[in-house]
């Protein structure tokens, strides 16, 4: 009887032991599987975020080729009209700078003549000299007064120019913006050029007057 309780008991023991073997190997499998489908999902998500940061980096550079690309275009077209703008307005200050240089010539010629039959015509020598003096006086103060004067007038109009131009520049293209630009450099250059054909002018007049002084001193 205790034999065969015992054979019972070993038989009991190898089932308990089968059943738990295939437990722990169910248990071990369901793990296995559980991880290997963890690691699918992932590898999965890495090639779907691989493949949108290679769509976007190649996206970015598209991008930024088109922008070059019209930037490019931008620059020259709008070089070109800079280019003939300043063709034009180069050609158009040669003969307004030639013109006020014949007027400026022909107007000193004139007054010199006028002097000259002056000075010829006069007797008496501190009546020649009163009269240069304050021929050469009124000049002078002349040429002061009107250089002030345009510069106190080139200022004001390149002021005004600066205050328009930056007003505009928040509401037009910047196209508009370089021809605002343009014409207050136009209008600095004429400035500055006008005031040195002006200085020439009064150094021949003033040159003028003193070899005519000298010629009647020497007479």
């Amino acid at each position: 009887v205790v034999r065969k309780h015992l054979q019972c008991m070993h038989k009991s023991a190898r089932v308990i032991q089968t059943y738990y073997q295939m437990h722990k190997q169910r248990q071990y499998l369901k793990r296995l599987h559980w991880a290997a489908t963890a690691i699918q999902q992932r590898y999965r998500a890495c090639q779907i975020r691989d493949a949108h940061v290679r769509q976007y980096h190649t996206l970015k550079r598209a991008t930024v080729c088109i922008q070059a690309a019209f930037r490019g275009i931008k620059a020259r077209h709008q070089h070109q009209r800079t280019h003939v703008a300043a063709t034009v307005i180069q050609r158009r200050f040669r003969a307004f700078v030639d013109r006020k240089k014949y007027l400026l010539l022909r107007t000193a010629a004139l007054v010199i003549q006028q002097q000259y039959r002056a000075r010829v015509l006069a007797r008496s020598q501190m009546q020649i000299y009163i009269t240069i003096q304050r021929a050469t006086l009124s000049i002078q103060a002349a040429f002061r007064g009107m250089k002030v004067r345009r510069e106190i007038r080139d200022k004001q109009k390149a002021a005004t120019v600066i205050q328009a131009a930056f007003r505009r520049h928040r509401v037009y293209l910047p196209y508009r913006a370089m021809r605002l630009a343009a014409i207050i450099i136009q209008t600095h250059y004429k400035a500055h050029r006008q005031m040195k054909t002006d200085h020439k002018n009064y150094m021949k007049i003033r040159s003028g007057v003193l070899l005519l002084q000298a010629a009647y001193r020497g007479m």
